[in-house]
């Protein structure tokens, strides 16, 4: 059975030359968090609650509910928020 290329090949010069060009960065992760309007870095952002207020937020049909929690993004330190949908 011969096997079928679902992408085509494209040389990796002409790959490095478009991403030079269109102005990305060659790494993907982000090595911090400054400049969260970047549409060309992956950001790492971790939101910890309780179980128990996660439950109440994502249940909550008035959208009016708020419940502490921390938010951080990759290495920084965790900061406190208010969470509601």
């Amino acid at each position: 059975m011969a096997s079928t290329r679902l992408w085509p090949t494209t040389p990796r010069p002409v790959c490095l030359l478009a991403l030079a060009l269109a102005g990305a960065p060659l790494s993907l992760h982000a090595e911090g968090c400054a400049r969260l309007d970047d549409p060309f870095q992956v950001l790492d952002l971790y939101l910890e609650m309780e179980r128990s207020d996660w439950d109440v937020v994502r249940r909550d049909v008035t959208f009016e509910l708020e419940r502490p929690g921390l938010f951080r993004c990759a290495g920084e330190e965790p900061r406190p928020v208010m969470v509601r949908l």
